[in-house]
């Protein structure tokens, strides 16, 4: 790293997440080379047990007090996290919000719509809770009677045979199609052709999926966590449930399927939404600001 540095000589270092020994890394090779770093914070803690919970804790209680301490200034992409740091020792007058942009022009609403598809994008890891919505999609077929419902999975990771198998176990392999991978056009054109998005994590930071999905006219129903909560507006552009509930998210998956006005509702303000807070001409000036901000 220090070698790489020395080549390019950069104005400033940004460090993209505390929860790595190679942000203090590079925090030291910053201060070496006496240049500033902006750290950025996507998302605090991983849900993924007790165990882990625990070591972030220690991390963050020693190796992550010494990064935010030593960090220049640190982008926090909504208050909530912002709030968490303070209880690390992150100084206040060095946190800036600056959220998550959306290229609108790429993921824009389309005029075909396919009825009654949902969709989800992102990693398949225990924390976005793929297990609620595989439960909550059969409690739909089975109780609410919506037999003409599709699901697409877009996206890779290591849940991803255990949830096949949950598919296979609850009989919905004509409802639900795991589409891999895919780039950044192929998601942009599947959103746009979709009814409804559907996020039920546990923990968030600020999904691009799910600003992406809103971009392109889509209502989603999230769960009711830090990094969904101040995003999904109840009501406005979407819906949100109790995290892990996935009868609750089974109700509201049938109510917004069957109440086809209040869903264009929620998917017309949805792209707004969008419009006036994340598109790139309203976040990148902000952006600027902040490196601006350090480099001088």
């Amino acid at each position: 790293m220090s070698d790489f540095i020395d080549r390019i000589s950069p104005d400033l270092i940004v460090i993209m997440s505390p929860l790595f020994l190679s942000s203090a890394q590079a925090i030291k090779e910053a201060i070496k080379n006496k240049k500033p770093c902006v750290l950025e914070i996507h998302g605090v803690y991983s849900e993924r047990g007790f165990l882990l919970h625990t070591i972030q804790n220690i991390y963050f209680n020693t190796i992550g007090k010494w990064i935010l301490s030593n960090s220049t200034l640190i982008r926090c992409l909504q208050k909530d996290d912002a709030f968490e740091l303070l209880k690390f020792g992150a100084s206040l007058d060095k946190i800036r919000i600056v959220p998550n942009a959306v290229d609108t022009n790429l993921f824009k609403p389309s005029e075909e719509r396919e009825e009654n598809s949902l969709i989800w994008v992102g990693r398949m890891v225990p924390e976005k809770g793929l297990k609620y919505l595989i439960k909550a999609l059969h409690i739909v077929i089975k109780e609410h009677y919506l037999k003409n419902i599709s699901l697409k999975l877009i996206g890779d990771g290591p849940q991803s045979s255990s949830l096949l198998k949950m598919v296979r176990r609850f009989d919905l392999k004509k409802h639900v199609r795991f589409l891999g991978s895919r780039s950044r056009k192929e998601v942009a054109n599947i959103l746009a052709r979709s009814s409804l998005f559907v996020f039920p994590s546990i923990r968030e930071g600020m999904p691009f999926s799910v600003l992406e999905a809103m971009s392109c006219g889509l209502p989603v129903i999230a769960s009711r966590v830090i990094g969904l909560r101040n995003l999904v507006v109840d009501g406005y552009n979407g819906l949100t449930v109790p995290p892990g509930d996935s009868k609750s998210l089974a109700d509201t998956i049938a109510l917004l399927i069957t109440d086809s006005t209040f869903k264009e509702r929620l998917s017309k303000n949805a792209r707004e939404y969008v419009l006036r807070k994340h598109s790139y001409d309203q976040i990148l000036p902000k952006l600027l600001r902040m490196y601006h901000e350090v480099i001088t």
